[in-house]
């Protein structure tokens, strides 16, 4: 007599391979949502570095800032910067540097009020020229150390005990900021930075 023994192997075996071809199907689907994920960070990024380069291609370094001209009780002090662009990735124009004053103007005890002076940089020059030279460059280059005189009006007229904000400005980058104070007897050759 012959015994007949069922045999579960092939059972389990295909039950196997089903749960093989699963788990292949379903991390192919993973790995492909984690691929797509992937890629839209990385487009996202190269976007967003490309918006920014503008910002960070227009930063300026002063390396210098005095009182050249100091005219007491009167508008017409002039003040001299020596800065440069560092991290220019192309020449801007001249056109796209612009300078502010920004001051508080007294009116006895009680009254007082935010007055400015505002200009370019038109007449700035390399250091190897005079700083007051029209038409001498017409843009700004990265490699380049520049300089230029800036004139105040009766708006921001620098005193005795004058406290101002000097910020310069490049057109689609970033502005350099820094505070002009003088003590209660100013002269020309004082040195703020």
């Amino acid at each position: 007599m012959h015994l007949q023994r069922l045999d579960d192997g092939a059972e389990t075996s295909i039950s196997a391979l089903y749960m093989l071809v699963a788990i292949m199907v379903m991390s192919s689907i993973a790995s492909a949502l984690l691929i797509s994920i992937q890629e839209r960070a990385m487009t996202d990024a190269r976007d967003a570095g490309l918006q920014s380069a503008d910002a960070i291609n227009g930063i300026v370094s002063v390396l210098s800032l005095e009182m050249s001209e100091y005219v007491d009780g009167a508008a017409g002090d002039t003040l001299h910067v020596v800065f440069e662009l560092p991290h220019l990735t192309a020449p801007i124009p001249e056109t796209s540097l612009t300078w502010v004053m920004l001051c508080k103007r007294d009116y006895g005890a009680t009254a007082s009020e935010i007055g400015y002076t505002e200009g370019d940089f038109l007449d700035a020059t390399t250091v190897l020229d005079d700083g007051q030279t029209a038409a001498a460059i017409d843009e700004f280059e990265g490699d380049m150390t520049y300089h230029a005189y800036m004139t105040m009006d009766a708006q921001c007229d620098i005193g005795p005990d004058f406290f101002g904000t000097l910020v310069i400005v490049v057109e689609d980058g970033r502005t350099f900021q820094i505070f002009v104070e003088t003590d209660g007897n100013p002269e020309s050759g004082e040195v703020f930075l």
